[in-house]
């Protein structure tokens, strides 16, 4: 009679749901397997009587840059492709899994940073038109309530505000809160012209 034996087994890597949390997995594992300064920086800027986009990887002495995309999915699919071109990431195709590659325009957040992101955007457009910066910046450290940094930055960097969280709906929720005063003074000083 054959003894039975056992198999053993890795958990098989699933696809992140969402794109951006592809794109954090990926910078965790260039953080392990690279270079432990690995970031990811995105940035909405008006252009044109419309919103654009530019992203940047960089991590050691790479540095790997897209601008003037039409949407913040746009971007980052193509730093991705970027990055994929000229780079090769991962050691596996397991870890390949967590490639942020392959997802539809409206996969790339989930719904609720996405309304928020969108608010956000709404509210600097409506009250600073132009000259202002929105600037997202993801990196894989030990401390959570810091891997998320945002920025607003406007009227030549006279005018900032500043978010950080464990999340990027974190990070935009305490840039929304911090940048309220800015907001309600640029209002209040329109009605007043």
């Amino acid at each position: 009679m054959d003894k039975p034996t056992t198999q053993h087994k890795r958990p098989a890597w699933q696809r992140p749901e969402y794109g951006f949390i592809a794109w954090q997995m990926t910078l965790g594992y260039i953080c392990n397997h690279r270079s432990p300064d690995a970031v990811l920086k995105l940035e909405a800027y008006p252009q044109n009587g419309q919103i654009m986009w530019a992203g940047a990887v960089s991590w050691g002495r790479v540095n790997e840059a897209v601008r003037d995309c039409e949407t913040l999915a746009v971007a980052l699919r193509d730093l991705w492709l970027e990055v994929e071109r000229n780079h090769i990431i991962f050691g596996s195709p397991e870890d390949a899994l967590r490639r942020p590659i392959n997802y539809d325009d409206h996969e790339w957040l989930d719904v609720e940073t996405l309304d928020v992101l969108q608010r956000l955007i709404w509210t600097i457009q409506t009250t600073m038109q132009t000259g202002w910066m929105l600037v997202l910046i993801y990196q894989p450290t030990e401390a959570p309530a810091m891997r998320v940094q945002t920025r607003l930055l406007a009227n030549d960097n006279q005018m900032r505000a500043a978010g950080q969280g464990a999340s990027l709906l974190d990070a935009l929720r305490d840039l929304f809160r911090n940048a309220t005063p800015l907001f309600s003074k640029l209002v209040n000083k329109d009605e007043y012209k």
